[in-house]
C-alpha cells in the first residue's frame, strides 16, 4: 500500500507493521497479556448465508495466517449431535437422513483439525477443512430449489 493509504492485504498490514513497537496496550494492558480472541462458527451445509459467510468470511481470515496463539476458531457445521463428559463432540446423525450426510462429509474435511476446539487460526487442516466446506457448500447449493428444500433439517 502506498503511504497514507490503508493496507489491502494481511501482507500490506505486517510490512507497515514493521519497524513498530511489539508491545501495544489495551486500556494499560499488553496484548500479549490478553486471552485469545475465540470465534465459533456452526454453519449449515444447505444455508447460503453460511457460504458466503464461510467462503468470504472465515476461510479468509484463515488464509491471512493470523498468529494462532493470539486467534483461536471452532468450526463446525450444525448437525445433530452433542458434547459428551469428555469435551468431545459426537454426532448422533440418523442413517439415512440427507441433512446429516452432508454434515458428515464436513466433519470428515474437519477431522485432522477438529479436536480439541478451538483450533489456531494459523492452522493448515484447519484451512483445508474450511477450503472443503466451502466448495462442498457451492456444490450442494448449486442444487434446484426444491431438491435443496429436501435436504434441509
Amino acid at each position: 500500500a502506498a503511504v497514507g493509504e490503508a493496507p489491502s492485504t494481511a501482507q500490506d498490514f505486517l510490512a507497515a507493521r514493521k519497524g513498530a513497537p511489539d508491545a501495544v496496550e489495551v486500556a494499560g494492558r499488553s496484548i500479549a497479556d490478553l486471552p485469545p480472541v475465540r470465534l465459533e462458527v456452526y454453519p449449515a451445509p444447505t444455508c447460503p448465508n453460511c457460504r458466503v459467510m464461510i467462503q468470504d468470511g472465515i476461510l479468509p481470515l484463515i488464509e491471512a495466517k493470523l498468529p494462532s496463539d493470539r486467534v483461536q476458531i471452532t468450526v463446525l457445521p450444525w448437525a445433530s449431535g452433542s458434547t459428551g463428559e469428555d469435551g468431545v463432540w459426537r454426532s448422533t446423525a440418523q442413517h439415512g437422513n440427507a441433512y446429516d450426510h452432508l454434515c458428515a462429509m464436513q466433519l470428515c474435511a474437519l477431522r485432522e483439525a477438529s479436536t480439541p476446539h478451538p483450533v489456531g487460526a494459523g492452522s493448515d487442516a484447519l484451512r483445508r477443512g474450511v477450503e472443503f466446506m466451502a466448495c462442498h457448500m457451492r456444490e450442494v447449493q448449486a442444487k434446484d430449489g426444491a431438491e435443496l428444500a429436501s435436504l434441509a433439517p
